[in-house]
């Protein structure tokens, strides 16, 4: 009886680690970033979907006033993540591979949206010169 006493002490302490080390683990992943222009500034209130490319499943959020988004508790899979902001061109970013546990950091610089290249036939009409486009 003295034996097993004697080996308690070393029994719990396996124990609080083992318990420890589960809790520190985790079956989902974070995925965070900055959104920036081509000048690096950050854009902000930009609307942000992350879709699980297996399931189709998704996730909205928007970046703050800092251009920081995050998506918490993400369950393991390959995604694809669509950024959007008025003035700029769509960004799609795929094969985004999540695991339990992991912090991913997606930083996106979106591209200012050109304006239709034919804007300048409207000028063109309006000052009375000829389109060439039609």
């Amino acid at each position: 009886m003295t034996k097993h006493l004697s080996d308690l002490p070393g029994r719990v302490a396996c124990t609080v680690l083992l318990a420890t080390s589960l809790q520190a683990q985790s079956i989902y992943g974070t995925l965070t970033g900055i959104i920036t222009d081509p000048t690096q500034a950050v854009v902000d209130n930009t609307a942000l979907k992350l879709q699980d490319q297996q399931s189709g499943s998704q996730r909205e959020t928007k970046a703050n006033g800092e251009g920081y988004y995050t998506f918490v508790s993400v369950p393991p899979g390959l995604y694809q993540l669509t950024v959007t902001a008025s003035g700029f061109d769509t960004h799609k970013k795929t094969g985004i591979k999540i695991l339990g546990g992991d912090k991913i950091n997606v930083n996106v610089g979106l591209k200012i949206r050109q304006q239709c290249k034919h804007c300048c036939c409207h000028r063109r009409r309006r000052f009375g010169h000829p389109c060439r486009f039609g």
